[in-house]
């Protein structure tokens, strides 16, 4: 597997000339927790932020800046339970904290297992035996 990674695309938006300050090394913009940069009137989310690169987490954030910019009061978005997919054969994703830090955070967690079918093997394809996938889930009950 091979990534590359991401970085802020912010050149050439005419920032400078608006006073917003960016990384001049990486790219990014600096922001608040509402997502407002030190121009009162501009806000930046998402990836040129170089906050959490995901879809998720600029979909949040652009949520919690239209609250914050239309009257719904300063919202802050909730970075704690971002989920995240890695699109590679077989597919991958979480959503929440690891199991170490479960454990660091409330003392012991339990851990559960359990085996499915993706949904394109459920439908009489003729490859109904392949591909059984393994999920893991780290639960602390309160």
């Amino acid at each position: 597997m091979f990534a590359t990674g991401r970085k802020p695309s912010s050149k050439d938006l005419g920032l400078e000339e608006a006073g917003v300050k960016t990384d001049p090394k990486s790219g990014k913009i600096f922001v608040d927790e509402n997502s407002r940069t030190n121009v009162d009137s501009i806000f930046a989310i998402g990836d040129v932020t170089d906050r959490i690169q995901l879809t998720p987490v600029a979909l949040m954030e652009g949520m919690a800046m239209a609250k914050t910019m239309f009257g719904e009061g300063p919202a802050v978005p909730d970075y704690e339970n971002v989920p995240s997919a890695v699109f590679s054969q077989p597919p991958c994703g979480t959503c929440g904290l690891t199991e170490a830090a479960a454990a660091t955070k409330y003392g012991s967690v339990d851990v559960y297992v359990t085996k499915f079918k993706p949904m394109k093997h459920t439908m009489p394809t003729g490859r109904g035996d392949e591909d059984d996938s393994e999920a893991a889930g780290s639960f602390r009950f309160l």
